[in-house]
């Protein structure tokens, strides 16, 4: 089993154990979605064009846990649209090669 769909069964059953999934719907995932990346940005708006990729090792972790919730949140999402997102990665990338050629 690929590991996207490995983490997407262990997400769903996770959240299924917790009666969390009964009134998902595209909308709100999306929302959560959008809200954790937002958590993500905050975490370098502060930062100077020329240290934006420089975090401490406390931040870090906190980068990695809204890293993470993002990643939960698309997971689902995908899920909840049937969308099969390591197809839908593959098939973005080549098209992202297509318009993007290597120059």
């Amino acid at each position: 089993m690929p590991d996207i769909q490995r983490l997407t069964t262990y997400i769903i059953d996770f959240c299924q154990k917790r009666d969390w999934t009964k009134n998902y719907n595209a909308k709100d995932l999306t929302i959560s979605l959008s809200l954790h990346a937002s958590d993500l940005l905050e975490h370098f708006q502060a930062h100077k064009n020329n240290d934006s990729g420089v975090v401490s090792s406390k931040e870090k972790e906190e980068v990695q846990d809204e890293v993470a919730d993002v990643a939960i949140y698309l997971f689902q999402l995908a899920h909840f649209l049937d969308i099969d997102l390591s197809k839908a990665i593959e098939e973005k990338m080549k098209k992202n090669t297509v318009k993007y050629p290597i120059e």
